[in-house]
């Protein structure tokens, strides 16, 4: 049914189709979603993207074999209490509508592995802490003045992929993103207020893209040019005066190999740390510094 001109679907379909695992009814003109949707008890994937859809009914929590949930570039402004306690879903995609806030029962979605709320008009995420799943978050294009709080890592996984941009976030506080420092492929914070960036950005280990581009940043640590994955590094159109402009703009292994002539790496300096301390404690760890490798990993 995608792609076509349907403005209306008849409760028919639902009732009489109750045993839909797959429904795509994206790029249509769909204004209401009816309250007949809750008969599809096993359907797994509903895809209602690019549609002009104003509601979803609270009878679409007795869809709960749903795993995956499509409802971009619609006009939602808010969404039903039930919405967040299909237990089992894994995909969701609300990017693209006119969502003013999310509620704490977001994080009873406990095996949600992606979320994409981007493109709304967010100025606060809740606590995300609880979602142990959760591997893909993506929150680029609102209104946050905050760093979120990101999920707690489990045996389910850990966070991969991050994206934050144009939002109007001021800082990178690096506590919140050691848990998922073996993990984090991917982070994107461009177009956002940032002023500096953390030095122990080197300890994220498996980073291969990440983006501060478009921010109020003055310079670079030296640690950047010690994260070896790191492919992909995008820093311009911020205000750093102490890197020529053409460097900046250059391929992030010309820049990494420049930021390495100004300084050594923190794991250096965090396992001289660690030597010092435990020969000067008898083999005891002694009071933890911000460069402790049992602090950091």
């Amino acid at each position: 049914f995608r792609d076509n001109l349907i403005r209306d679907i008849p409760d028919s379909l639902f009732r009489e189709c109750s045993s839909l695992r797959h429904l795509d009814l994206g790029k249509n003109k769909i204004v209401i979603l009816n309250d007949s949707i809750g008969h599809c008890t096993t359907l797994k994937e509903l895809i209602l993207s690019e549609n002009h859809i104003e509601s979803i009914p609270e009878s679409l929590k007795f869809c709960s074999s749903l795993r995956l949930l499509d409802l971009n570039h619609n006009v939602l402004k808010s969404l039903p209490v039930s919405f967040w306690s299909i237990n089992g879903i894994v995909n969701i995609n609300i990017s693209f509508n006119k969502l003013n806030s999310l509620p704490e029962t977001l994080s009873e979605l406990k095996s949600l592995e992606v979320f994409n709320c981007s493109g709304n008009n967010l100025s606060y995420i809740p606590s995300l802490s609880k979602l142990t799943a959760l591997k893909n978050f993506d929150a680029t294009q609102n209104n946050l003045v905050e760093f979120p709080v990101l999920p707690i890592p489990s045996s389910k996984g850990s966070l991969t992929h991050l994206y934050l941009g144009y939002n109007r976030i001021p800082n990178i506080p690096f506590a919140a993103l050691a848990p998922h420092q073996i993990t984090l492929t991917e982070f994107l914070i461009h177009n956002n207020l940032l002023r500096e960036v953390p030095a122990e950005l080197e300890f994220l280990a498996v980073l291969k893209v990440l983006d501060l581009s478009n921010n109020d940043i003055k310079d670079l640590p030296a640690s950047l040019g010690w994260v070896e994955t790191l492919q992909h590094l995008k820093v311009d159109g911020n205000s750093i005066k102490t890197i020529r402009q053409a460097l900046l703009t250059k391929p992030a292994a010309e820049l990494k190999a420049f930021l390495r002539t100004r300084g050594p790496s923190l794991r250096g300096a965090a396992d001289s740390s660690s030597s010092f301390s435990s020969t000067a404690t008898g083999g005891k760890q002694a009071g933890g510094s911000a460069l402790d490798p049992q602090l950091l990993f």
